[in-house]
């Protein structure tokens, strides 16, 4: 009897750990293949949220392209959009001066400085440069008071971004950057 134990304990042994290995790989697939649809419904997600911020920011331009605008008009298209879209943390108009109309500019505008960000990261007087986008106006206005004169133009980023956009006259976003106005978590990516 003893002889026929020591065969049927190996053969036992042998299916539990083909059992144990099969039910591993199996639980192994049903993890990969969450993931993958974990991941399928993520990147559909963050799809949708980069199209409806392409929307908006194409209703924006519709609404403003190569007209006067003034502030409560912009924030009257751009505060619905930010409450519909709470990822998006704020939006700037930026008008395009001249180097020509940039002193009517900053006093038409209550003495606005135009100003640009240094190589060192403080905040200096732009230079002279044939044209500027400054940021005028945020939405909202509360905690981006740091922005209001700040040419986008002069960052090698945001520049780039804004000199793609009118190149190709479609919407162009740079990497992810600190915001100027230094709050604590936010990270933009200017369009």
């Amino acid at each position: 009897v003893a002889a026929q134990a020591f065969p049927n304990l190996c053969l036992c042994l042998g299916l539990t750990l083909f059992s144990a290995l099969s039910i591993g790989v199996v639980e192994r697939d049903v993890h990969i293949e969450r993931f993958r649809s974990d991941g399928t419904r993520l990147a559909m997600a963050l799809q949708n949220h980069i199209d409806m911020a392409e929307r908006d920011l194409e209703i924006l331009q519709r609404m403003f392209y190569k007209t006067e605008l003034q502030a409560d008009e912009f924030r009257a298209v751009s505060g619905p959009m930010l409450l519909r879209s709470p990822w998006q943390q704020h939006f700037a108009y930026l008008p395009r001066v001249s180097v020509v109309d940039r002193d009517s500019f900053e006093a038409q505008h209550g003495d606005l400085s135009l100003r640009e960000i240094s190589p060192r990261d403080t905040v200096v007087s732009a230079g002279l440069r044939p044209e500027y986008f400054p940021v005028l106006w945020t939405d909202p206005e509360a905690g981006n008071e740091a922005l209001i004169g700040i040419d986008h133009l002069a960052d090698p980023q945001r520049g780039t971004a804004i000199d793609k956009a009118r190149a190709s006259g479609h919407i162009a976003a740079s990497l992810p950057l600190h915001s100027v106005a230094q709050t604590a978590t936010s990270e933009l990516v200017p369009v």
